[in-house]
């Protein structure tokens, strides 16, 4: 399964949320959300954007919003879809983690793709991480991170058989081979 990750005091925004795999699949209705998506870990909301209104049903500008302090996971959809592109604009605090999840199999077992911190700072990281058994390890990173306060384009390409790719903002930033990611 794929799915959402942030860590951190601040309240994160993610919106836009797009599953492409055997049928493409857009998180822009409240009540698809609730249907297809499971916290693991944190306090998950689903509300309008800000200055909108949005109904049950309706198509109108959501956001998913993760408030809760420290660790928050929530997977989409069901790992059965053959997932091959995660799309999200997540709008990070000024301090925190953000990230996507993806090949989740359990709480001790998944891959991450996250951003330790924001642009700029000396220790912001770009990262592939593999959890195993609850332990996570760093399998590839790179010097960079997200700007706060502003929407970010995330996008997590598994659709090349063998190799995960990250696009921040339409910038190919990191790519490893998927066994190892």
């Amino acid at each position: 399964g794929v799915g959402l990750y942030t860590e951190g005091a601040g309240e994160t925004y993610f919106d836009d949320i797009e599953v492409k795999s055997n049928s493409d699949f857009e998180y822009d209705r409240p009540a698809w959300w609730w249907q297809s998506a499971r916290t693991v870990s944190g306090t998950w909301k689903v509300a309008p954007a800000p200055g909108e209104r949005a109904i049950l049903n309706d198509s109108g500008p959501v956001r998913v919003t993760q408030s809760a302090k420290g660790e928050a996971m929530n997977l989409i959809g069901d790992a059965r879809w053959g997932t091959s592109i995660l799309d999200a604009n997540i709008v990070p605090p000024a301090k925190g983690t953000v990230g996507l999840l993806y090949d989740y199999k359990d709480a001790g077992n998944y891959r991450l793709l996250r951003l330790t911190g924001p642009a700029g700072a000396p220790q912001s990281r770009i990262q592939f991480l593999a959890v195993s058994e609850g332990k996570a390890s760093v399998v590839q990173e790179a010097p960079g991170g997200y700007l706060p306060g502003r929407p970010n384009a995330f996008r997590l390409d598994l659709s090349e058989s063998g190799e995960a790719k990250f696009r921040l903002n339409d910038v190919l930033e990191l790519a490893v081979p998927r066994e190892e990611s």
